[in-house]
Parts: C-alpha cells; structure tokens; sequence
C-alpha cells in the first residue's frame, strides 16, 4: 500500500485491538468533524450590536472544549475505552494503547507550535529531570498517565473552513519542535458513510521499522469537509 508500510498498518491493527482500524478511524473522524462544526456554529453567536468577538483564539477554545467534554461519549462506539482527562490532558485507553490525540498545524511532520510542559513530557523519551523523582524510582507523569500501556500519538489536522482535513497515528519522539517518527500511518476515513476503500495519502521518508508477518487491513478514505464561510482562519 503506497504511502504507508504494510508492516506499520499491521502493527497498528495489533494495538487497537479489539478494534479494527476502519471503525476506530471512523468514529475518531466523525468526533473531530463535529468538534469543528460545534465550534464553527459557536462563532456565528460572537457579536452583538457592538461588534464581534470571533477569532482563531475563540475557535479554537470551543473545538478543544468539545471534544474534552464529550471524549466519554466515545466509549459507546469503541470496545474497551477509558476516557482519562487527569492532568490537563486527555487520552483514550485502549487495553493495550494509550490514544493522545493533538493538533499539527500542517501535519506531523513539520514544527509543533506552542508545546506544553506535559505534551513534551508525553512525547519525549528523556529520563525525569526531577532527582526525587530518579532517585526515589517514582512514576513520571507519562507513565503514571499511560499505566502500562504504549503510548499511540494520534495527531490531526483541521481548519475552520474546511473542518478535519487529516489523521495519523504512530509512535515517535520529540525532537526540538519536530516529532522524528519511529513509524506512522496515515488514517483516512469516508467522511459520509457507505463502507471502506483504499486511498492511500502520501506521506514522507519513513524510518525503517521492524517487519510484521501476515497481511495488513485495508484502511478506509478521507474526504475533506467542502470549504466554508467561517467566523476566523483558525
């Protein structure tokens, strides 16, 4: 399959588990289009007789704040999840995976703005800096939050305009502003229903993971949101 290694989709089928690939991009897509149509709507109420207070700023509030406050809703769609929004974070826990969704401004493989303390915790490989926390063998954050589990970055896309646009999963390490990735598969999902087809997204150089055996699942097609009229470019 063009643009993604059939060993990464393989290893990626085994992480989700009992999920399949296609109905976990599915419902992921539909959750992150909704968050961006909630948030579109909100923008249209940012004004009054005295001017309006839309911006990317207030767009981007709203889409973050629906999708925090309806992660749970998701555990009716996906075998075996558990919504943890400790810490000012928010994961999806598959039995085997920790799911961090985020937003790249124009895909995972180009600088990440604005990195939190914790988000470069999460996506860092580096041993704790705090000497308590070393010398007492406590648990950092990141394995107090994925408890056992892997952690699977899951970074997207989105514009107000054109709603989510893009979303891929795989595991890598923060480097600078970049995230050099061990491996990553590029998910696309039908964006109106009526079942999968292969349309494979290009991606970039990709570093060389080990091989899986057997046969890799078909991964199912992304169609942007037609572009809108919208309250700011964010």
């Amino acid at each position: 399959m063009a643009g993604n290694k059939p060993e990464d989709v393989q290893r990626l089928a085994d992480m989700i588990a009992p999920n399949s690939i296609g109905h976990l991009t599915d419902v992921l897509f539909r959750w992150l289009r909704d968050s961006h149509d909630a948030a579109h709507d909100l923008q249209l109420q940012r004004k009054d007789d005295r001017g309006d207070w839309y911006n990317d700023t207030s767009f981007g509030t709203d889409r973050y704040q629906y999708l925090v406050q309806t992660a749970k809703s998701l555990r009716d769609e996906l075998d075996d999840l558990l919504v943890d929004r400790g810490e000012n974070s928010l994961l999806l826990k598959l039995p085997r995976v920790a799911v961090y969704p985020f937003r790249v401004e124009a895909g995972p493989y180009k600088p990440i703005r604005n990195i939190s303390d914790l988000r470069k915790e999460l996506l860092s490989d580096e041993p704790p800096s705090d000497e308590e926390t070393r010398d007492l063998h406590l648990l950092t954050r990141k394995e107090a939050l994925v408890n056992g589990r892997e952690l699977l970055l899951l970074p997207w896309t989105g514009s107000e305009r054109q709603g989510c646009t893009g979303i891929w999963a795989g595991q890598g390490i923060l480097e600078g502003s970049l995230i050099n990735w061990g491996w990553i598969v590029s998910l696309d999902t039908a964006a109106e229903g009526g079942g999968t087809q292969v349309h494979p997204t290009p991606l970039g150089p990709i570093p060389t993971p080990d091989v899986f055996d057997g046969h890799p699942p078909s991964l199912p097609t992304l169609r942007p949101h037609p572009e809108r009229p919208h309250g700011s470019g964010g």
